[in-house]
Parts: C-alpha cells; sequence; structure tokens
C-alpha cells in the first residue's frame, strides 16, 4: 500500500484547509495550535509545531517510564 507523504517546505505558506488534509488533522486541534485568527501556516512554523509536539510526547513517555518503575523526577 502506497502512502502519500505531505512535504513541508519552510519557506511556503499553507492554508488551513491544506494542512488538515495533508498531516490528517482536525479543525480542533489547528484551532488549538494557532494564535488569534491566523488561517495561513508559514512551513517553518509547522516544522516546528511538529518538532514541540513529538520532544513533548517523548518526555511525557521518559516520565511515565520512570514513574513505572519506581524513579521519580520533578
Amino acid at each position: 500500500m502506497t502512502r502519500n507523504v505531505f512535504v513541508i517546505e519552510t519557506s511556503a505558506v499553507y492554508s488551513d484547509g491544506e494542512v488538515r488534509l495533508g498531516l490528517g488533522l482536525t479543525s480542533a486541534t489547528l484551532a488549538r495550535a494557532r494564535r488569534g485568527n491566523t488561517f495561513l501556516y508559514l512551513g517553518q512554523w509547522l516544522l516546528d509545531w511538529l518538532e514541540e509536539d513529538a520532544e513533548a510526547r517523548q518526555s511525557a513517555k521518559s516520565r511515565w517510564d520512570h514513574q513505572r518503575n519506581g524513579f521519580h523526577i520533578g
């Protein structure tokens, strides 16, 4: 099965619809992520946002793993 890849160019500008369809997101997800009523997204902003989200998930997983193994940090 071939999977479509949404390539994010750092200097490109994307509409709300392009981002939702390209990344498979809901309107609510984008509404939480954006500031004000911005409906265009700079590619670099998208990449930064996705990276921050991935880092947050990894950090939460790491905290969970430490707690599960008897370690508690912070």
